[in-house]
């Protein structure tokens, strides 16, 4: 995506090793932010702070669990806000 234009792109993960990972594979682009943080409470954010949401995965793996319902609203609340 930076490749294509877009700045200021946040990627979030709840492992530290992902972020890390990352960051050092991409440390080579501007605009990319790795965040550790848990997708059911990005409380650090304000809302409306993106104007747009991709998720590649996350709300798959969370349906996974037993309480996977309420991780999924947990999660899609967050993104909503």
């Amino acid at each position: 995506m930076v490749d294509d234009g877009y700045q200021d792109i946040v990627s979030i993960d709840l492992s530290s090793v992902v972020i890390e990972a990352m960051q050092t594979k991409y440390s080579d682009k501007l605009g990319l932010k790795y965040i550790k943080m848990d997708v059911r409470d990005m409380s650090p954010f304000e809302s409306g702070s993106f104007d747009a949401v991709i998720d590649k995965g996350t709300l798959d793996s969370l349906m996974c669990c037993p309480s996977g319902i309420a991780n999924a609203t947990m999660m899609l609340k967050e993104v909503s806000r």
